[in-house]
């Protein structure tokens, strides 16, 4: 197996690159037993998340958007609405201390944040089939 996914949703490109070679291991894992259940890969994978969470600077290894993006990474054929919404999710991970940034300079509103957050987190629930759009 391989893995083109290259970013994970580290704060770094050293972050991503640790990130990866924990997922080419995980990989490895899996292909010493080629019947490996995927739950037994991504457990490996995510031991080697949490050693990496307690470096400094790396903190991150463990939060929700790293964890999916390996769990995509380690599927061999993935749903493109699950990347769709691993994309989504870091776009809201990302836009909160932007819009921040931006208040402090007199720019957005909360109520915009929320209205835009509102809107990707529906675009998510359509994506899982959980809504329809109106």
């Amino acid at each position: 197996m391989s893995v083109e996914t290259t970013t994970y949703g580290m704060f770094t490109p050293e972050g991503d690159e640790c990130v990866n070679r924990i997922v080419q291991d995980a990989l490895r894992f899996a292909d010493l037993g080629n019947s490996t259940p995927l739950g037994a890969v991504y457990e490996y994978a995510l031991s080697g998340l949490e050693q990496l969470s307690l470096k400094e600077g790396f903190r991150e290894a463990t939060d929700t958007a790293v964890r999916e993006a390996v769990w995509l990474a380690l599927r061999s054929e993935p749903d493109p609405r699950e990347e769709a919404i691993l994309n989504i999710k870091q776009a809201i991970r990302v836009i909160a201390p932007l819009w921040e940034d931006m208040q402090q300079f007199g720019h957005g509103s909360a109520d915009d944040l929320a209205g835009a957050q509102a809107d990707l987190e529906q675009a998510v629930r359509f994506l899982k089939g959980e809504e329809v759009p109106s």
